[in-house]
């Protein structure tokens, strides 16, 4: 039985009581009356049900067009506050910490965003990256008919500034694949030479708007033309590149599939879609009903939160943290700390999985 039946079943007993202490009384009123007594008794009767029908069907409209935000669903808040706990690295305080940032009739939506969270844990981090890097061997070996592809033909190398989650990243994708250190590289050692016949091979945790990657790019071809100068030109013909996420939005791979450098290889099940949306309707989180007002209510808070992207960098509006850090893809409320250097407003806000800034936007 979900809340909203909860409610239903509230309402229709709050009228089934004066209902039947009416008819009890009729009934004896009935049995004492005089055949024109009962007649007008007949009369009063069908006229009061009418309206108790008429009232009954006005409750349940009002509460299938207007449910309140705060009703705890089948399980008190307690148990659902517990329920996620146990799902989720949190304490309790730190779940009531950060709905005390609502109010308390914004609660009931705020709790939906956890119950619906997703965090990658270390463990998750390394099988994910194991299953990655399978899929980047199958994919060289398909794409490329590369059959007698050795390991050492493919280094790793990071393409933006520094991120501390991109360095997070390439240190468990190495220790889950037992991968050299050596295969990492920063090209833009003056010690490194220009490397030949190799898959170079950039790995992002995610690519929620792919707008970041592709300035990024931009700006490596840039660095690479001044860096190698003469021999530029065969750096780009004489190697093959890859971009590999480990989580990418459709909107992102779209985008990052016009440029004409890099391969993007993902894993189909860690493609983001419209179900993976926290405001979306396919994410099942709110209902039909209810989605205007949940965006607009964290709409709200983000616009005071982070301005660029109220909803998330690039509006993606997503709903995951690593263990490493809280990317800024996902709803501000859940991230955010205000006031603080990233964060102007004057509203006190404190995060549930803080993000730890660094210069990458996604």
């Amino acid at each position: 039985m979900d809340f909203k039946e909860k409610k239903e079943e509230k309402s229709n007993l709050y009228i089934f009581i004066p209902l039947t202490v009416i008819l009890l009384f009729f009934i004896i009123l009935f049995i004492s009356s005089t055949l024109s007594e009962r007649l007008f008794l007949i009369i009063l009767a069908i006229l009061i049900l009418i309206t108790l029908a008429i009232l009954v069907k006005q409750d349940y409209d009002s509460i299938k067009k207007n449910e309140s935000l705060y009703i705890f669903g089948p399980l008190d808040k307690e148990e659902r506050i517990e329920r996620i706990t146990n799902q989720l690295p949190l304490s309790k305080e730190k779940v009531k910490k950060w709905l005390n940032n609502f109010k308390m009739s914004e609660q009931e939506f705020a709790l939906r965003l956890l119950e619906h969270f997703r965090y990658i844990d270390k463990n998750d981090l390394r099988s994910m990256c194991k299953e990655l890097y399978v899929n980047l061997l199958e994919e060289i070996i398909i794409k490329w008919n590369d059959k007698n592809l050795k390991p050492n033909e493919i280094i790793f190398i990071s393409i933006g500034g520094v991120a501390k989650s991109g360095e997070m990243l390439r240190y468990h994708f190495r220790l889950a694949n037992t991968i050299p250190l050596n295969q990492f590289i920063d090209l833009f050692d003056p010690n490194i030479n220009s490397p030949v016949n190799k898959y170079i091979v950039y790995i992002d945790d995610l690519s929620g708007s792919g707008k970041q990657f592709l300035t990024d790019i931009e700006a490596f071809k840039k660095k690479i033309k001044k860096r190698f100068q003469k021999h530029y030109k065969s750096f780009f013909t004489l190697n093959k590149f890859i971009f590999l996420p480990l989580f990418i939005t459709k909107d992102a791979l779209q985008l990052i599939e016009q440029e004409p450098l890099f391969n993007c290889v993902y894993l189909p099940n860690h493609l983001l879609v419209e179900k993976d949306i926290a405001l979306s309707l396919e994410a099942g989180i709110f209902r039909e009903n209810e989605i205007e007002q949940a965006k607009k209510l964290f709409k709200d808070y983000g616009e005071q939160l982070y301005r660029i992207g109220p909803l998330g960098f690039g509006g993606t509006g997503l709903l995951i943290a690593f263990s490493y850090n809280t990317p800024n893809n996902t709803l501000p409320v859940i991230w955010q700390k205000c006031p603080s250097h990233d964060c102007s407003s004057n509203i006190h806000w404190e995060p549930i999985f803080p993000r730890f800034e660094s210069r990458k936007k996604n």
